[in-house]
């Protein structure tokens, strides 16, 4: 999305359109389905080179930020700028407030951000390094880097985990990259009772199909076992009475003789 900056008939078109497709893609059922907005911008709202762009913007691009707080997108993405840089996340020049991971590095791993995080992604050309851009810090940078060949690349893992990685193009080396985390939305009471509902009716069928299972399997067993009861005392009657007719023919033998 290039924003249109000017105003008139054109930029107002451009905004009513822009907030309308966002209000879409923030909304609950379509989140669902694209967990992540993703907005990308020509120009950037934060840089910290010493240029007319980076020291206006700020202020001049402050109805583009409104719009992208009030409808909670995820990362902010611009060129414009031949560097690399990567903020926090900011709001409306300020640090946003966002969670922690223990153990995990402050400045690549953020969870719940309450603002998009900025990343200018404008370090493609090599060539472009005989600019000699000075690489100056501001307290919103993160990561700044001149431009030397790379590129970004980002990923969303699922519904809790994106990934953006910024990536050197003739070593293929990873030279930054940042976690954006959200947590798990909490089941609505409501959902959650019918949840339980059908929880306990899954276990029900579950212990009745087991119960069923064993008790026809117990059954088929001792049917088994009557089967070879019966074929076992069969024999045994068929042994016995060959055996005493063997016995009555041996007698007769020795009777007759």
């Amino acid at each position: 999305v290039r924003c249109v900056q000017e105003t008139g008939v054109h930029g107002d078109q451009m905004l009513n359109w822009l907030n309308k497709d966002l209000e879409i893609a923030n909304s609950d059922e379509i989140r669902k389905q694209r967990p992540w907005i993703i907005f990308i911008n020509h120009q950037p709202v934060y840089c910290s080179d010493n240029m007319k762009e980076c020291n206006e913007n700020p202020e001049k691009l402050k109805f583009l930020e409104e719009i992208l707080i009030n409808y909670k997108v995820d990362m902010f993405l611009a060129g414009h700028q031949h560097d690399y840089e990567r903020t926090y996340p900011m709001r409306f020049g300020q640090i946003a407030q966002s969670q922690t991971l223990k153990d995990f590095s402050k400045q690549n791993y953020f969870v719940d951000a309450e603002a998009p995080i900025h990343i200018n992604e404008g370090a493609a050309s090599i060539m472009l390094n005989a600019r000699n851009l000075k690489t100056n810090f501001k307290e919103f940078t993160i990561k700044k880097q001149k431009s030397i060949g790379s590129f970004g690349v980002f990923e969303a893992h699922n519904e809790t985990h994106f990934q953006y990685q910024h990536i050197d193009s003739i070593s293929g080396q990873t030279l930054d990259e940042v976690y954006l985390i959200k947590p798990l939305k909490a089941i609505p009471a409501e959902q959650l009772k019918l949840n339980k509902v059908g929880i306990f009716l899954f276990i029900g069928i579950i212990s009745f199909a087991a119960i069923f299972t064993i008790l026809f399997g117990y059954y088929l067993q001792k049917q088994n076992e009557e089967e070879i009861d019966e074929k076992h005392t069969e024999e045994t009657y068929k042994t016995i009475l060959r055996s005493e007719e063997g016995m009555t023919s041996k007698a007769t033998y020795l009777f007759e003789n």
